[in-house]
This record gives structure tokens, sequence and C-alpha cells, in this order.
């Protein structure tokens, strides 16, 4: 059933949507007068892959079923095993919107692997097509969405033939949330995650910019506990625009934190050891045409990376990177860099049993 907690968390979450989407609309108009031009001349990448749309029966009436859609490259061949990617949608977007706007399958057809766009169920769709992520019932594991996202996951292990030390996650928005929330409740699933304008596990809550801020450590002992007896370390990154208004950046630290707090957790059962939270690399960099950028990574004592942070400056509440085709910049924000990109160059380098038995990062996750 679903709570009442979560009905009212709902509500605050549809106003915030809605009038940060309102306080947002003048710059997008701008966005969309300087690059029209620009758009008019250039055809956007039309993917050579197929497309197919799936339904997860769960089995739970409660839990209902959910909607997907899979890309498989051309690059696909069914006699080995594929890398897996999940990409989850924000609130007022749909799994069509996230397929068509992220820009993820030249990606996808460059290095061969799936990808799936899960949809939200029916039952959040009164709620500006949010994953319900406020609810109690899907902050944890064999629950609510993270329940079905899990078993969308699993469906497609099965249908296809997936690399289960290759299975990853990235979500925008609601869809971030949720990706920090299965980073906590799936680690046996997902190698790594990667987050577009997210909060940390259970910190609400973390919109407007008056959002209150929780103890970041705390969060990273529930994240912790959430992870049971398959507690691992979690690769993590996260990339977000300074001038986001509807999850605002003073959230940034606290998911970078609470992330280093649970890894801390696992590997030595207190929140500040042996990793610290003063990143060890940094450097800025601009988007030919765009957007600068600051990037802070943070390395374990051996220079192995396990988090990586990205901030936009000048940018809001969108997807970075992603499709040139106009209709689209509703979702995403052209002059950022390439979210397919850096998500996937960071992923890649993790494998499921880096961190499975004891702790053994890869050599890419040390390069």
């Amino acid at each position: 059933m679903i709570s009442t907690h979560w009905l009212v968390l709902s509500l605050v979450v549809t106003l915030s949507l809605l009038a940060c989407q309102e306080s947002e609309s003048p710059l997008l108009a701008d966005r969309l007068a300087v690059i029209d031009e620009a758009a008019q001349q250039a055809a956007d990448y039309k993917a050579p892959g197929k497309i197919e749309k799936f339904t997860y029966a769960s089995g739970d009436v409660l839990t209902g079923d959910l909607d997907y859609l899979i890309y498989t490259p051309t690059t696909y061949d069914s006699r080995k095993l594929a890398p897996l990617v999940v990409v989850l949608h924000g609130c007022t977007t749909t799994a069509d919107n996230m397929m068509a706007s992220s820009a993820m399958h030249p990606t996808a057809e460059r290095e061969g692997f799936i990808v799936v766009y899960p949809d939200v169920p029916l039952s959040s769709r009164l709620f500006v097509n949010c994953w319900k992520f406020p609810d109690p019932n899907s902050q944890v594991r064999d629950s609510g969405d993270p329940a079905l996202i899990a078993g969308v996951t699993r469906d497609v292990m099965q249908r296809m033939s997936i690399d289960p030390e290759r299975v990853y996650l990235i979500g925008m928005s609601s869809g971030a949330v949720m990706t920090g929330i299965m980073g906590a409740t799936y680690p046996d699933i997902f190698a790594a995650i990667a987050e577009n304008a997210g909060c940390a596990y259970k910190a609400l809550p973390c919109l407007g910019a008056g959002g209150a801020l929780s103890q970041s450590d705390q969060l990273g002992q529930q994240a912790y506990q959430a992870m049971g007896q398959r507690a691992r370390v979690m690769p993590v990154l996260q990339l977000r625009g300074d001038q986001d208004t509807t999850v605002p950046p003073s959230n940034s630290p606290q998911v970078i934190e609470q992330w280093i707090a649970t890894n801390n957790y696992v590997l030595s059962g207190t929140a500040t050891a042996p990793f610290d939270t003063v990143s060890d690399e940094a450097y800025d960099g601009v988007k030919s045409d765009g957007y600068a950028y600051t990037v802070n990574r943070y390395r374990d004592s051996n220079g192995c990376l396990l988090i990586e942070d990205w901030m936009i400056h000048g940018m809001g509440h969108y997807f970075s990177g992603g499709s040139s085709d106009p209709s689209q910049y509703i979702f995403t924000e052209p002059k950022g860099p390439m979210m397919a990109e850096i998500a996937w160059r960071f992923l890649n380098r993790y494998r499921l049993s880096d961190f499975t038995s004891g702790y053994r990062p890869s050599v890419k996750a040390c390069s």
C-alpha cells in the first residue's frame, strides 16, 4: 500500500518541479533561440540498432509491472557477453523521452553494450512520472520501484547475452535518486553507478534551494546497512549543473560524502577511513562552444579511482550533452559535456567482482 508519507512527499516533489520548470523556462527560450540556426544545419544521429519494447511482470499486484525499451546495437554478438547499461528517466519524462534525448546509442554502437530504458510503473504516472523515491517502500530491497528495476535488469540478463560482471546504472533527476537507492539495495547486480542531478541515499528533502541537508556519515551508514550481506565498495559518478534550482548544487558534496562514508563502512566499519572527503585530483575544462566544468576525482591510496564528481558551470536541471534534436532541449543541455560518454568512460573501468571478494580494483580502475 502506498503510504501517506509518500503521498505528501510526492505533492512536494510535484510542486517543486513545476515551480522550477516555470523559473527556468526563460533560460530554455534563450537557449532555443541561440542554437536554432545551428540545429537546422545539423542532422541528429540516427542509430542503426534495434529498438524493442517489453513488459516485466512482477507477479505482485501491489508492485505492478514495468514497461521498458531495449536498444540493441548492430555491434552486439549473441555469441559473446555484452555489457548492459540501464538508464532511468526523471520526473515529467518517459522512457521514450530518455532514449530520444540522452544520445546513448552512438556510444553503445561503438562499445557494443545494450541499453535499457525502464518506464515508471502505472502507479507513478499520477505523480508527474516520478520514481517513488520518497516512499520508504521504494528505498529498500525487494520492494516497490527497486524491485521492479532489479526485475527488469534480470529480465534483460536472461533475455540476452549479458556479462553479469558489467551491468551498470545511470539516472537523471528522480532517476538519479533511484540510481543511488539501487546502488545501496542491489550492489550485487550493479558494478558501478552514475547520477545526473541526484541526491544522497535517504537525504530528504533534497529539492529546492532551501532543502535541508542531513548528516552524510549517517546517510552513509544507512546505505551500508541497506546493502546487508551483499555490502561492497560502490564506484560512483556524479554530474550536475551549478544553476540547478530543482535539485540544487548544495546536494553535490553530500552525495560524494555519503558514498565515501558508505565505502568506508564496507571496508573498516567506520565512516572516516580509509577514504577521506578531500579530492585527490581536480581539473577544469570547457566544452567547445559550451559550458566550463570542474571535475574532482577521489582515489584510494594506490591511485585507483572510486568516485568522480562533475560540476557544470551555468547549467540548470538538465541531462548534460544529449541529442542535437531541438525537440529534446527541454530535457537536455547540448552546451554541457556529453554525459553518455562521461558515464561510460567511468563505468567501464569496473567489474562486479572487483569488490565482491575483498577489495581488488581492476587495472582499469587504477589507470
